[in-house]
């Protein structure tokens, strides 16, 4: 998957989500696994950028 597609999918579809949920007091985990769209500098600096704990 292209890094452009992958971070406008977190930023369209998963940022959203995860702000209800801390707003709301809800607890979750966002796990990444090992794929290039996960791993590459653009993805890991979007990632810190948006404040997602970098645990592989």
């Amino acid at each position: 998957m292209e890094i452009w597609i992958q971070t406008n999918i977190l930023e369209e579809s998963l940022l959203p989500v995860m702000e209800e949920c801390l707003t709301s007091g809800l607890d979750f985990v966002f796990q990444k696994d090992g794929a290039a769209c996960h791993t590459s500098k653009k993805a890991i600096k979007w990632m810190e950028e948006n404040n997602f704990e970098m645990g592989f």
